[in-house]
């Protein structure tokens, strides 16, 4: 029912005088309204109080409009928010969220993944107010305008895109905000991809910092910066610098944790490595130690070093665990052996029959079929090389298709263990010697006065 401003104003004067008439303020009879509702049965209080509920925002906003009430009511609803952030800050430093750091009990998953999506995750999750109060800040251009209900910030905040790397972004974005995103370009929606990735890297550091500010071992991102901090040789009084900002962890913190993954490292390698059947792969590095001031007795100074990785074997059983002893009989009857068995290594017309059974489907032609299947896969390896190096060619790129699968090898991800870096240049004869023997050693399965 519409009503006329007149009659709308005799009926709030009409109330008025009925909280006049039973002596009661506006202010008690909400408060009694909010308490009675949950042991009185009347019809007419439930309603009251569900019109109150649902309006609760609404009538906040009509009272800050009036500017005499700002004042208070941004005191009242500041301390309200900081309450609820601080509860959510408290959450986030508890040990179950996965942002604390043992120094002692350091494991090397830690230090493994994309550090900052499982962060941006934990934060967005358990502290929702505050990660949408830090990223509205962090844009507060664009979020100036914006009127937002905060029970409904659960509802209304975007999950973070998964096709955004945050590993990769760096630097600023100076594309402030574009109007229309139903006509903008690839590289404007890069631009804005780019501009939320840097948004959600600030808010992880900010609400970080604000975490171990509260509980000193809540370092998620303080640990791994630290380690990161120290792989590249940051100058102590630099790390003691962002330790004191918040951003790291202490310079004794550091060198604990890396002594802890270390030695867990180095205990993965000789479990790995002692079950015989992993491989090591290694090449040179060079470092050079740069000097501030280089002088004849303290110049700068170029290292080569070696730096390797044991690969555990993939799909390996009991049933064909067998099948790696093969080296020791090879070397034992190779003719390149300074001291060879008395039976060298001699192919027997048994080895050649099962090469020619392993190889005879390959080349043997299919009735009905023109080519073998290894003619087909040289054809195919021509055709390649004329697509790839011959002008008139290129245009049939798109109709190259796949060779023929033959005996193809399964696709798994490789795990590997990283050794630890050897001081020896691995391009000489007694360097590759020497670098065999360290592997050896930190596998447990040798000893470094060893020689071959």
């Amino acid at each position: 029912m519409d009503l006329s401003e007149r009659d709308l104003g005799e009926r709030v004067s009409n109330v008025a005088d009925c909280f006049a008439y039973n002596e009661i303020s506006l202010l008690l009879y909400i408060q009694q309204l909010i308490f009675l509702s949950c042991t009185h049965s009347a019809l007419l209080i439930s309603r009251a109080h569900e019109e109150l509920h649902s309006n609760a925002w609404a009538i906040c906003q009509c009272l800050f409009s009036i500017l005499e009430n700002q004042t208070s009511l941004l005191t009242w609803a500041f301390g309200c928010v900081k309450k609820a952030l601080c509860s959510e800050v408290v959450l986030l430093t508890l040990p179950k969220t996965g942002l604390n750091f043992n120094t002692k009990n350091a494991s090397l998953d830690f230090v493994s993944g994309s550090f900052m999506e499982e962060a941006a995750s934990i934060m967005s999750t358990k502290a929702p107010r505050l990660w949408w109060l830090v990223h509205g800040l962090l844009d507060a251009r664009q979020n100036e305008n914006t009127d937002i209900h905060m029970d409904k910030v659960d509802e209304d905040q975007e999950p973070l895109d998964d096709t955004v790397e945050l590993g990769e972004i760096g630097g600023d974005c100076s594309n402030d905000s574009i109007d229309n995103e139903q006509n903008i370009s690839k590289s404007q929606r890069h631009a804005l991809a780019r501009k939320a990735a840097l948004i959600t890297i600030k808010s992880i550091v900010l609400i970080s910092i604000i975490a171990h500010s509260s509980n000193q071992r809540c370092n998620y991102l303080q640990s791994i910066l630290g380690i990161f901090f120290h792989s590249l040789s940051v100058p102590e009084k630099v790390i003691e610098v962002l330790s004191h900002a918040g951003i790291s962890i202490a310079l004794s913190t550091i060198h604990n944790a890396v002594t802890s993954l270390s030695a867990k490292s180095a205990l993965l390698v000789r479990d790995v490595v002692q079950t015989l059947t992993a491989m090591f792969a290694y090449d040179n590095f060079d470092i050079k130690f740069k000097t501030a001031q280089p002088t004849a007795e303290h110049p700068s100074i170029f290292v080569s070093a070696t730096s390797a990785t044991t690969i555990p074997g993939f799909g390996i059983t009991d049933a064909n665990r067998d099948a790696l002893r093969w080296s020791d009989a090879y070397w034992d009857q190779s003719p390149l052996n300074p001291s060879p068995s008395t039976h060298p290594l001699i192919f027997t017309q048994n080895d050649l029959n099962l090469l020619k059974e392993f190889i005879g489907p390959d080349t043997q032609k299919v009735p009905g079929v023109r080519l073998s299947c290894q003619q087909r896969r040289w054809a195919w390896h021509t055709r390649k090389t004329l697509v790839h190096n011959v002008e008139g060619f290129k245009s049939f790129s798109t109709k190259l298709s796949q060779p023929e699968e033959i005996l193809l090898i399964p696709l798994h991800k490789t795990q590997q263990i990283p050794c630890r870096a050897m001081k020896y240049k691995e391009s000489t004869n007694d360097g590759n010697v020497q670098v065999v023997d360290d592997l050896h050693c930190q596998g447990g399965i040798g000893q470094a006065e060893e020689k071959g």
